[in-house]
């Protein structure tokens, strides 16, 4: 059984922080005080969630770590999700169906901005594996990192105009009719998006 695109992917530790700080999104929509900063930090988790990995734009936005499993694998694996920052473990089930760790150093990660893959290095090859849909585990650091790919600025600001839009608006029916501001965030996250993992 092959599993699809969306069941192969697995969050294995979480990003130690948000892509927007409370300050920044505090910044935004001028607010001044820290009574609120609870508050504004939930929306920017909420914002988080709407555009990251699993959201609309399907990239990792914060360094984080993820499993990918394959069946069978006999040359090159696609990584799912982008930006990877670096290849972590990879794994399999042998043929007694018992899970090791294989030696990481037999494994090449190549990648871009919007793609990444990972090949056995010269000499070596996938393991022999027991049959089962996620027989080799993948482990790899994905998320923009300012060090190597800092996360672009209108990715950052639809997540602010998000924020803002929830602060203003905390109930999910609203009183009066709202309007789309043109040139806001869909068409700001359309500009980074290449695909979504959702």
């Amino acid at each position: 059984m092959t599993l699809p695109d969306y069941a192969r992917l697995s969050l294995v530790t979480a990003a130690a922080e948000y892509p927007v700080s409370v300050a920044e999104a505090k910044t935004h929509i001028r607010v001044d005080g820290s009574d609120e900063d609870t508050y504004i930090s939930s929306l920017i988790g909420a914002a988080t969630a709407y555009v990251g990995a699993q959201g609309v734009l399907g990239k990792a936005l914060s360094t984080q770590t993820w499993k990918q499993v394959e069946e069978s694998p006999s040359s090159v694996v696609d990584l799912l999700l982008h930006p990877v920052q670096s290849l972590s473990a990879v794994k399999y089930y042998d043929e007694a169906n018992a899970l090791q760790t294989d030696t990481l150093g037999n494994y090449e990660l190549i990648s871009g901005e919007t793609w990444a893959s990972v090949e056995p290095t010269d000499g070596n090859s996938w393991p022999v594996t027991y049959d089962r849909p996620d027989a080799v585990q993948i482990e790899f650091v994905a998320g923009f990192d300012d060090a190597k790919i800092a996360l672009p600025e209108n990715v950052r600001h639809a997540m602010l105009m998000l924020i803002a839009h929830w602060y203003q608006n905390r109930e999910d029916v609203a009183g009066v009719a709202l309007v789309t501001v043109p040139h806001g965030v869909g068409a700001l996250l359309s500009v980074t998006r290449d695909n979504w993992y959702g």
